[in-house]
């Protein structure tokens, strides 16, 4: 019996692009573990899952806010906040050709003795020591993802976890 060598026929791009995958998920675990975020907690999450989730449920991803927008130390981080209370009101992830995803509130949370109107300035103040710390903060008030038509602003939907995002075919 004889044996033939397989060869596989693999280009660059494709290398590059398994290799950026492979290293976006270590340094997204990395940040996990240093962060104390759990697997279930979906406030964080890569952007390829977040592109992904919207795409699977019908939306076109528009624009999200990336943790390096809030301090330096997270600037190779390809991540997406999937958290409301991170965006300011009115401020679109989402949109499909009748509705848009967009957060809805302004959040308040107590940390360290102090009220917080604004994420960006709790980070500010603390530095990445407040995301690390996130679970001591008290949510006096929190924010949620709405979605409503373009049209004419009718609500059609809200939802506070990622988890819960529905379908465009759900809602329209």
């Amino acid at each position: 019996m004889e044996v033939y060598p397989i060869f596989i026929v693999v280009s660059l791009k494709s290398v590059l692009w398994v290799t950026y995958i492979l290293v976006s998920s270590m340094r997204f675990r990395d940040f996990q573990k240093e962060y104390n975020i759990d697997d279930e907690t979906e406030n964080f999450l890569l952007n390829k899952i977040v592109l992904n989730d919207l795409k699977a449920s019908g939306w076109t991803f528009k624009e999200g806010r990336s943790l390096s927008k809030f301090h330096i130390k997270f600037n190779d981080l390809k991540v997406i906040i999937t958290n409301p209370n991170f965006y300011n009101d009115g401020e679109i992830i989402a949109h499909s050709r009748k509705s848009i995803i967009q957060a809805s509130g302004h959040p308040i949370i107590k940390y360290k003795g102090k009220e917080y109107w604004n994420i960006e300035h709790l980070v500010r103040v603390y530095g990445d020591v407040a995301i690390k710390e996130m679970d001591e903060w008290e949510w006096l008030q929190i924010c949620d993802w709405i979605i409503v038509t373009k049209k004419d602003n009718n609500l059609l939907a809200q939802f506070e976890r990622w988890e819960d995002l529905p379908t465009r075919k759900e809602v329209e």
